[in-house]
């Protein structure tokens, strides 16, 4: 037992205070919050600056004895001898509130900081866009494309071991192949590209036995993801004349299947297979001519390293 005294009139005003397990740890953790710093608790570091604190904030004056026992996990015993009836109930009231928040504060000291899973991922890969049409003037052209790249990155927060939320940035780059029909007929050269803003929620499928084999440490995940490009734009060049449509804050969804591999306890790789649907976005000419409707709808594959902070 850690005991410190004061005033000067020698009043007795005995508080015990009893940690929640048998094995000195509250909640799981093995530290307190103190007004110095981060101490384990049951140590005489950890007692002294309790009664600090109460001697500093509150000015209650007697004797305070500090006696961590051992009692049923998640029951927090708290006992008050009063002998000094003259102390007002404020400070009393305010005696078990210091306390209860030095000892919860376990919470705060151990994990609950801004950055507890929190992770940003950098990826990159294939991008392939389907066949579509692109409308101008009444008229249709059938539009292929040739393969692309997509690269962008992410932010997440893992809000529990299955469900995360991320914000994510990408750019996705496609030539155009072909241009059948319509008012573009026999084009071949130019590029479909976007950049991308997306709210992805993701779910992981966690196993039990992660830590037992590489393949058991595999974890798949689904998620689906809604926002907007940024911007939108196709160029091409007709009758030997650079031509470029483009639009902004187009809605624009995805769905992703992927797995990830932890290599060690900062770093992990993943792999992704995404569908993209943006529909038919109109976009507006920059030389100011007519407006064309174009779909952009693709896919990708993707692979890309995870630091988890």
């Amino acid at each position: 037992m850690q005991k410190v005294s004061w005033g000067a009139h020698g009043e007795d005003f005995v508080t015990t205070i009893s940690e929640l397990t048998a094995d000195n740890r509250f909640r799981g953790s093995s530290s307190e919050i103190s007004p110095t710093g981060i101490r384990p608790i049951g140590s005489a570091a950890f007692h002294a600056d309790l009664t600090f604190a109460l001697r500093s904030f509150y000015s209650v004056r007697g004797n305070v004895s500090f006696n961590p026992g051992c009692f049923p996990e998640n029951k927090l015993i708290t006992t008050m001898k009063i002998r000094n009836y003259d102390q007002s109930i404020r400070q009393i009231g305010a005696l078990l509130v210091t306390a209860t928040t030095l000892l919860f504060g376990s919470t705060l000291a151990r994990g609950a900081t801004l950055w507890d899973g929190v992770y940003l991922d950098v990826f990159g890969g294939f991008s392939g866009l389907s066949s579509g049409d692109v409308k101008q003037s009444g008229q249709t052209s059938e539009g292929s494309y040739d393969g692309g790249f997509l690269s962008g990155l992410a932010v997440g927060k893992e809000l529990s071991p299955a469900w995360s939320l991320e914000l994510e940035w990408f750019y996705r780059n496609n030539g155009v192949d072909s241009m059948k029909g319509g008012v573009f007929d026999g084009v071949s050269d130019g590029d479909f590209a976007s950049t991308n803003l997306m709210f992805n929620a993701i779910y992981t499928f966690r196993r039990d036995d992660a830590n037992e084999g590489f393949f058991n440490r595999i974890s798949p995940y689904v998620g689906l993801g809604l926002g907007a490009m940024q911007e939108v734009d196709i160029d091409m060049k007709v009758a030997g004349v650079e031509q470029e449509f483009s639009d902004h804050w187009a809605p624009s969804s995805q769905i992703i299947v992927g797995a990830i591999y932890p290599i060690n306890a900062c770093f992990s790789a993943f792999a992704e297979l995404r569908y993209h649907y943006s529909g038919s976005p109109t976009l507006d000419a920059e030389n100011g001519g007519g407006r064309v409707d174009a779909d952009y709808d693709g896919y990708s594959a993707l692979f890309g390293l995870r630091y988890s902070f």
